[in-house]
Formats: structure tokens, sequence, C-alpha cells
């Protein structure tokens, strides 16, 4: 019995060691983490996307306007922040987590807030510019669709 109890901490220690690395657990972004000596490192891909968002709230009157395709509605959003890490993909798509608030005024005047997790996809266009791709909700309030 003892060595059965032993045996049982060895094993979900070990399990416990690998998961925390990784190595078992599904990857929540697709890719792999992009490197700084890369073609097109980090810092790009975080500018092209802000610049995107930027431009986009511009024309939009003030607000980031993204289509929810399983709530099949507009989200009006206020940008928050980046994530740090972003991933590069094998056919060289590059994906960031981008951070933003939605507030809805309800029909009985309240008010209702969210954050969202808004990903981001971006190819490198012929002229060497990063371009979005495709945009989606990933997580609402830190709950992944």
């Amino acid at each position: 019995m003892r060595r059965t109890f032993l045996l049982t901490v060895i094993v979900l220690t070990a399990l416990a060691s690998l998961l925390s690395d990784g190595t078992l657990r599904a990857e929540e972004h697709p890719g792999k983490h992009l490197e700084e000596q890369a073609t097109v490192n980090p810092e790009q891909v975080k500018e092209a996307i802000l610049d995107y968002i930027h431009r986009d709230t511009e024309l939009k009157g003030g607000y980031f306007l993204l289509w929810d395709d399983k709530e099949k509605r507009v989200l009006k959003l206020d940008f928050s922040e980046l994530h740090k890490k972003v991933n590069v993909l094998e056919d060289e798509t590059y994906f960031m987590c981008v951070d933003f608030n939605a507030r809805e005024q309800k029909p009985d005047g309240s008010v209702n807030t969210e954050t969202l997790d808004i990903d981001f996809w971006l190819k490198q266009g012929e002229n060497g510019k990063l371009n979005v791709s495709r945009i989606k909700v990933h997580k609402v309030d830190g709950v992944a669709r």
C-alpha cells in the first residue's frame, strides 16, 4: 500500500512537471513563439497591429468595431493592451492576442462591461508590409469561446 502511494506521488509529480513546461498541455494559441532575431520581429508585428487598430478606430468614430460571429452582432470596443507573446505559424502567418473593453447599454439603462481577448493573424504582403488577415474573439471575461 505504501509503495503504491509513493509510486502514485512520483508519477503525479512527473506529470505536473511536464504539464508546467507545456510538453503535454494543449496549446492555447497556434504556432511557436516568434524570436527577436527572426526576419519579422515581434515589435514589427505589434506595430502593425497597433497601426491597424488606430486607423480602424479613427475611421469608425472612435471605436474598434468587430463582427462577433458567435453572438451575431457588432462589438463596440476600446483598445486596452497588447499581450506580450507573438507567435509564428508554419505558413509564416503571425499571431497575437489583444485585449479590448466592450460596453453595451442595456434597454433598462444599465451598462454591461466585458473584457475581450481578440486574436489577430497577420501575413506579410509582397511589399513586405504586415497586413491583418483575420480577427476573431478568443475570450470574453477570461472564458475561452
